[in-house]
């Protein structure tokens, strides 16, 4: 028997709701898709999403759409990408006991299986993250 495959993409705007928005969204898909299959992989999915959508938030800045896709199947493998239209890829800082900021994709790099990001012919990027 093949795995089950779900899959959905929505366009978000690139506003501070839009976090939020993508966190219950993801809880939500994953939730209805694959229960038992993908509880354990819920809390992790909310968690990595938020950071990358507040990063496309905070750090693409050009105002526009974001694109979530999110991908599962029946073995509990998640994936997720954030698309937006800037072409800054993204770069984990050093980080000091006083840093204030600069958490996000070194939390995503200890949680994801892999993760990465692609270039598009329009000038923007996709952040990608593998979690099983």
């Amino acid at each position: 028997m093949a795995d089950t495959e779900w899959w959905a993409e929505i366009d978000l705007p690139a506003t501070v709701h839009s976090p939020g928005a993508a966190r219950r969204l993801v809880e939500e898909l994953l939730l209805a898709w694959g229960r038992p299959y993908l509880d354990d992989a819920v809390e992790v999915a909310r968690l990595v999403v938020s950071e990358l959508v507040t990063n496309s938030v905070r750090h693409a800045s050009d105002g526009g759409v974001l694109h979530l896709l999110v991908r599962a199947d029946q073995s509990g493998g998640v994936y997720l990408a954030i698309s937006d239209g800037s072409a800054v890829a993204p770069a984990m800082r050093d980080l000091t006991s006083d840093s204030e900021g600069g958490r996000g994709l070194h939390i995503v790099d200890k949680l994801a299986a892999r993760w990465g990001v692609t270039t598009d012919t329009a000038g923007g990027k996709s952040i990608w993250v593998q979690l099983s």
